[in-house]
Parts: C-alpha cells; structure tokens; sequence
C-alpha cells in the first residue's frame, strides 16, 4: 500500500470510536471505490482535526515499522494477517520513539510516553491487523510490482512488456506516503532501479530482476513460481556466475546486470592501490594549502558521503589521516543517519561511527553537525522540533552546518552527505575558507547524477567488499608508516 485508500476509512472510524472520539468528524469521508487511494487533498481534509490525525499517524507508525520488522527478519511470514499480539513485544519500543518524533503526537502528548492518556492511546495499536501486507512496491510506467512479507509477489498490471529492460521510475518502502513527514528533508531520492526480464529458454526458476544501485546495492529476483529473494551486494557476483553456470540466465543477461554493478566485479584492493591513493590526495591537499596560504584563509576540506559505502569510508580515513598529519584538529561531520538510526530509521551507519571513532583517537576535535540544530539564535535538538514546520528541511540544516563551520575559523575537515555538497559550496563559507572539494561518492553515476563530479572525483578501482572496516584502516595506517 503506497497510501491512505478508501477502506481505512472504516479502521479509523473504529479507532475512533474506541478512542471514544467523534466519528461524526468522519460524515464528509464518503466513496464507492473503496481501494482507490486518498489525494493529498482528501488526507489533509481528513487529518484536519488533530485527534483523528493522531489516530491516522498511530496507523502509518504501527504499520511501517510491523512491515519492516517482518522484512528484515529474511524469511517469508506464513500468515495472510498479522495480529499485533504476535510481535508487539518486539516493536513496542520503536513505535514509542518513532510516534514522539511527530510534532503532532509530542505536541498533544507533552506529559510524554509514560503518562496514562499516552498508553491508553498506544493500546489502540494492540487490537491492530493488518491485512495489506506489501512491504516493497517497484514502479513502471507500464507495470507495478507488490512484494510481500509473505516473500509472494504480484503483478498489478496485465499491460505486457515489450522491452527486456526499462528505467524504474519509483521504488517504495512502507504504506500510508503523504501522511506523515516528521522531517521534510526533500532531499533527492538516491536510488536507481532497472528490471530486468530473463528470457533465456531454458529457464527453471528465475522469471526476472531488479538491480538496486547506488547507496545499498541489492538484487531483487523474482522466480517464476511467484516468490522473490534478496541477494545482497557481496553475494551478486557468486549468484550471477552460479546461474549463468547452471544455465538458468544467459550471457547477455549476466553481462547487463554485471553492467549495473562495476563495482562489485573488481579485483580486490590492495596496498599499492591504497598508497597510489594516499599520494595523489596528499598532493592535492598540499597544493590547496599553499593556495589557502596565499589568501591568508584556512583551508576547509569538504568531502562527499554516502551512507554506509565502504568507498566513502576509505577516502574519509585517508584524508583525515593525512589532514592530521598536515596538523589538522578539526573535523565536522553530517550525522543524520546516525540521529535517525536511534528511532529504527536509516541502519547503515557503521562507517560513519567507525570513522567519528578513529578520527577521536587521532585527536580530533569531532563536531556532530545534527546535535543540535542552530535556529533563530537558539539550539535545538533532534528530532528539531523547534524549528517551525514550514521553515524546516534541507535549508535549515545546511544553514545550521554553516554557522558551526563559519564560527570554528580554522584548518578543517568538513562531512556532507553528497546531495549538499554543492549548496556548501556555493555557501557564504567560501568568503572565509579556501575549500577543497573531495567528491568520495566512488561512484560515477551517482556523482553525475548529483551534478558532483567535477568537484576532485577519486575513483577507488578496486573491490572492498571482502575487508572490514578495520582492515582498511590498517592499510591506511600501512601507506602512512604507521
């Protein structure tokens, strides 16, 4: 389920009532086409009165996070339904942190979590069942594919395909879209996806793929008895060979999809390649701080992120390596996915947290950009609920980065996630730092995609996949004499 249809009409109706609110609020919600989906307009109308609107965001909340909970678990849940009582000991905790995330709820609940009106609103959530279990839904202009947790997909659409392989235009996650924003980061979507038929005649078992690209990359197989499989970035070369092996996919099919995903059909890395990259951004960073000298302004190294690559992270190590070598004390970084993976959202967080560590161990002065957030002369904390709605999103934060960096004055690294990399840029910052741009996406694609790549590129070439993260800091340290 994409969003809100016609039918939870009645389920909220029946919260309501539980709640021993006024359904009379719900007169004007009216249609014959129980499965057609709610407008923006119509969800707003709706939600225009705060108690239903609760009600509404308990549903979004509840549900989101039951369906990913099930999806993560990696093997198909059995049943048609899920009865809340089944796994409530389990998301009971999340649905707490993610519901005080909304403005609304921490708002109408400012007693808190603990308070009886609190957990006699959380208790409507227990008598839950939700029928519509999609947790995946790929999107074509000319098909729609529902992945459940039941590991069943569907095709909605009976339109052929005439083509072997078209662009996706969308790819979701969850239910209820347009209801509930506790951010509104619009920040742009970072994925690409492509489907892939496989026609090969002697196929047994696989009916087609989805590639995922770019931050996560992921194989979608759907086989031709109607259940779906995950194959994850390290294991797609291993399944691809065994299948073109066994003859279940043919060359062109192997070749199109190893097209999608360069990366991950690399030799690994090695020493020599990490020091060939240890000289050459030593170089630049050199260079930059001769320039820096000549305008009499510190130098502020702003590098590109993205969340959870391994690619990133290695760039990340050697230039903080290098910077504190150089004397570099100062290192502020991006950490949203970091603030978001304490209320269930956004789990790839490792890198950044290895990275934060070894840069403290440096002796790095580390400054967290999304601790608080700089407002109108105040601070605010996350989940920044002080910042006024309509004034909240990509800007605020990006402002709010700049007055820490303007005000810090010195040497410095700075982290940004790489879709803000050039609204830094462009920033008042460059009237008191020279800045060197890194782009460390790794990716070129995804680098032009952002319209990053000129910023000083740097091109990995080669497999991480196999080394750990504390692997690669010791080549780093390796390159270094350490």
């Amino acid at each position: 389920m994409d969003r809100l249809r016609w039918v939870d009409i009645n389920r909220i109706k029946s919260l309501a009532i539980a709640a021993k609110i006024d359904v009379a609020l719900l007169a004007h919600a009216q249609s014959t086409d129980l499965v057609c989906e709610l407008t923006d307009n119509e969800i707003t109308q709706l939600a225009s009165t705060i108690e239903i609107k609760n009600i509404m965001i308990l549903m979004f909340v509840v549900e989101n996070i039951t369906l990913e909970f099930i999806r993560k678990n990696q093997f198909p849940y059995r049943k048609n339904t899920i009865s809340m009582d089944e796994v409530w000991n389990d998301v009971e905790e999340l649905i707490v942190k993610r519901l005080f995330l909304s403005r609304e709820i921490a708002e109408y609940f400012k007693e808190g979590p603990s308070s009886k009106r609190f957990n006699e609103f959380l208790a409507l959530a227990k008598t839950f069942r939700i029928d519509n279990l999609v947790s995946e839904v790929f999107v074509n202009d000319n098909q729609t594919y529902h992945l459940y947790v039941t590991g069943k997909f569907e095709q909605a659409s009976n339109q052929i395909i005439n083509e072997n392989k078209f662009t996706m235009q969308n790819r979701k996650t969850g239910c209820h879209v347009g209801l509930y924003d506790p951010f509104q980061f619009k920040e742009p979507e970072t994925y690409t996806a492509y489907q892939f038929l496989n026609t090969n005649a002697n196929r047994k078992n696989i009916y087609g793929m989805f590639t995922l690209k770019f931050a996560y990359p992921e194989l979608t197989v759907l086989k031709l008895d109607g259940s779906y499989i995950k194959i994850f970035a390290g294991d797609i070369p291993d399944f691809l060979e065994e299948n073109w092996q066994n003859n279940e996919i043919d060359d062109e099919l192997y070749q199109a999809i190893k097209y999608e995903y360069p990366a991950l059909f690399l030799p690994p890395i090695d020493q020599n390649t990490v020091n060939e990259l240890s000289q050459k951004i030593k170089n630049m960073i050199d260079t930059a701080l001769g320039q820096a000298n000549q305008k009499c302004k510190p130098l502020l190294i702003v590098l590109s992120e993205v969340h959870g690559s391994k690619g990133s992270f290695i760039l990340h190590v050697i230039i903080t390596l290098l910077a504190h070598n150089l004397g570099f004390r100062h290192l502020l970084a991006e950490t949203i996915n970091i603030q978001h993976e304490r209320y269930g959202w956004d789990p790839h967080v490792e890198p950044m947290l290895c990275l934060l560590t070894f840069a403290k161990q440096l002796g790095f002065n580390v400054k967290d950009l999304e601790s608080e957030l700089h407002y109108q002369d105040k601070l605010t904390q996350y989940p920044y609920h002080a910042i006024p709605y309509e004034q909240f999103g990509e800007q605020a934060r990006e402002q709010s980065w700049i007055v820490d960096t303007k005000s810090l004055n010195k040497n410095a690294i700075l982290i940004v996630g790489s879709g803000h990399m050039n609204n830094i840029l462009n920033s008042e910052l460059k009237e008191f730092y020279h800045m060197l741009p890194i782009d460390c996406t790794c990716d070129k694609a995804f680098s032009n995609m952002l319209s990053i790549f000129q910023h000083n590129f740097i091109n990995v070439d080669k497999s991480l996949n196999r080394f750990s993260l504390d692997e690669i800091i010791q080549m780093v340290k390796r390159s270094a004499g350490l």
